[in-house]
């Protein structure tokens, strides 16, 4: 290892594994990586893994705010009047559901 990555650890690491299937090492901002062997551990290897979490953090967020407006939207057609989306349940059909198996 290299001292260089002292700022990559100092809040903590855990590497799992062994030299002859290789070890998944983690730390917050990197989440989860996989590598070989010890030596991988460097300055490069933990720029290079969180780039790749921020990277999927970015993605990740993207499609959760895209769902999120389609929801919206068949929420609001709903309260408009449109087409119901059998998918969406109302509460009040939640309820009355609920009641009628309990009693």
């Amino acid at each position: 290892m290299d001292r260089d990555i002292y700022e990559y650890i100092k809040n903590g690491i855990t590497i799992e594994g062994n030299p002859t299937e290789g070890y998944t090492v983690f730390t917050i901002p990197t989440q989860h990586f996989k590598i070989h062997n010890l030596d991988e551990l460097t300055a490069w290897a933990f720029e290079n893994e969180i780039r790749k979490q921020k990277q999927h953090d970015e993605l990740t967020s993207e499609i959760f705010k895209e769902v999120q407006k389609e929801i919206d939207e068949n929420i609001l057609n709903q309260l408009r009047g449109g087409e119901p989306n059998p998918d969406i349940i109302p509460m009040n059909t939640y309820e009355s559901t609920s009641k009628r198996k309990i009693q």
